[in-house]
């Protein structure tokens, strides 16, 4: 990763809090979206939301 990506993912992670919840649920150990969805009480859809963000920026 270079620079611009690395400023590119952190100006994502800044846009929406939600999505630090969901890798800071995924930290330990993979989980399906209903799991992360009642640990940071969020709807299960956002959840898949924000985890296909998350995998299109790597």
């Amino acid at each position: 990763m270079n620079q611009k990506d690395d400023i590119s993912i952190i100006s994502l992670l800044a846009r929406s809090k939600k999505r630090i919840k969901v890798l800071k649920s995924l930290e330990k150990e993979d989980k399906i979206p209903s799991k992360i969805s009642k640990e940071i009480d969020d709807n299960s859809n956002h959840i898949s939301k924000y985890l296909k963000t998350l995998k299109e920026a790597d």
